[in-house]
């Protein structure tokens, strides 16, 4: 299957150069059409020969009529002077090309070249084609409370404003953000149904990828301990990796796909952690750095005091070592600046009536303190 294009290129030449050796007939508009008619016939016509692949030829020939669209699209954007009837087949023929196009789109999608630039004429066709469904969801995400970077975000990927080059893969992509939303009209649409809707689909692109990075940073900056910002970083990672991905092409092909980008980000904010975690502690031991919390308590009775955190329940891990460690790091007492594990020890495993008597005082002004607030 070769599809030739030379009469169509003849009298494009014979337009574009005024070329008298080549004479427009008067029905010229009927035989273009007919010319892609027959074109089309070929394609649908085509019978599988072991010399050839249908799928290498049939992007080969929509590459050729890609170029050919390009060509007449150059020619009227510098407004020669032609002669009207002439300006106006080039329009025609610029039209039927661009139909022929989408049509091998529609019926052959397995096969179709979908990474390539859709031609100012289709994305003008595309959007003028889609108005009202665009302009109602516009005016329906509007309506939503969500961040106006994601708003617009959505604005521009319906309207074809974030490709440098919009492909027909972009296309596709906007036909199911359009129906996505149609569907979830009957509901209100949340920042994170849409964000998981988008990661899920593959939508790479560097402004999305910027929004999720500030919305994480944000969350993280609200919170203060470093264990608030482990278990939030935690769980954002197990919900990123749940979304399923669907297996098609990424919106944008010169970027990284968006899950993974977006897991390395957070493995990068829980390495750090860990890192500053390990350098607090480091510097707790080593004396560089003064302990965070000083109490009243002396070494044994605080040992009793997490004796009993532990026994009653609130403290739930089980190795003592590690919960000694983690005490003497952090904490000193009127009597110790540094606590020694084996001090610690000590008086988490033997009670003295007077500790167990100035722990008992002040648990019973906490359960007087907590009464009244009750």
């Amino acid at each position: 299957m070769i599809l030739e294009f030379d009469y169509l290129q003849q009298i494009l030449y014979s337009i574009t150069t005024n070329d008298t050796s080549f004479e427009i007939e008067e029905d010229i508009e009927s035989e273009i059409k007919n010319e892609i008619k027959r074109l089309r016939n070929n394609l649908n016509s085509f019978c599988l020969d072991s010399k050839f692949n249908f799928r290498t030829l049939l992007q080969f020939q929509q590459r050729s009529i890609s170029r050919m669209i390009e060509e007449i699209e150059d020619h009227l954007a510098r407004a020669i002077a032609y002669e009207v009837i002439h300006s106006g087949i080039l329009e025609m023929m610029l039209d039927e090309l661009c139909s022929f196009l989408t049509y091998i789109w529609k019926y052959y999608p397995s096969d179709f070249e979908s990474s390539i630039p859709v031609s100012k004429t289709g994305i003008a066709n595309y959007l003028s084609e889609h108005k009202i469904t665009i302009d109602d969801t516009l005016l329906y995400l509007e309506g939503l409370d969500i961040n106006p970077r994601l708003l617009d975000i959505l604005r521009k990927i319906i309207q074809l404003e974030l490709p440098e080059k919009v492909t027909y893969n972009n296309i596709s992509f906007n036909n199911y953000l359009l129906k996505f939303i149609e569907a979830k009209k009957g509901l209100k649409l949340s920042e994170e149904m849409i964000a998981i809707m988008l990661i899920s689909r593959q939508f790479n692109h560097p402004e999305f990828y910027e929004f999720c990075r500030f919305a994480i940073t944000e969350k993280l900056n609200g919170l203060s301990v470093i264990a608030d910002h482990f278990r939030e970083l935690i769980y954002m990672r197990k919900s990123l990796v749940q979304i399923p991905i669907m297996d098609i092409p990424v919106y944008s092909e010169h970027h990284e796909k968006i899950q993974p980008s977006l897991l390395k980000m957070i493995d990068s904010e829980l390495d750090f952690l860990k890192e500053l975690d390990f350098l607090n502690t480091e510097l707790i031991n080593s004396g560089m750095l003064d302990s965070n919390y000083k109490v009243s308590f002396t070494v044994k009775q605080l040992a009793f005091y997490i004796f009993l955190n532990v026994e009653s329940g609130i403290i739930v891990e089980q190795k003592a070592t590690k919960i000694h460690q983690y005490v003497i790091s952090r904490v000193s007492t009127p009597e110790k600046q540094e606590i020694s594990e084996k001090s610690f020890s000590n008086g988490y495993y033997v009670h003295s009536p007077e500790d167990i008597r100035k722990v008992s005082d002040k648990l019973a002004r906490m359960l007087a303190l907590a009464q009244e607030k009750y």
